[in-house]
């Protein structure tokens, strides 16, 4: 089976990401403006993490059906005989 670029260029450019999330300099700054009063604060890395995870989890997703297709097309060419992979 073989395993597209795209899926590691993805990979690369989050962790990429959160590397610059983690490493700027107002990760660790409470962001009082992104939740209401009543609410726990979460620091400015925490929101731009939050984000990254619901990014990455779409992209996931897109990625584990991409990747059962492959598999169950590779199954089928080799159950029927025909070895194309």
């Amino acid at each position: 089976m073989k395993v597209k670029l795209t899926h590691f260029a993805s990979l690369l450019v989050a962790l990429t990401r959160y590397q610059s999330i983690i490493g700027a300099d107002d990760a660790w700054q409470i962001d009082y403006d992104s939740v209401e009063d009543h609410e726990a604060k979460p620091t400015k890395s925490a929101i731009r993490l939050k984000d990254l995870l619901e990014t990455i989890t779409g992209e996931i997703s897109i990625f584990h059906l991409c990747w059962m297709k492959d598999l169950i097309y590779s199954f089928t060419n080799f159950f029927t005989g025909y070895r194309s992979i």
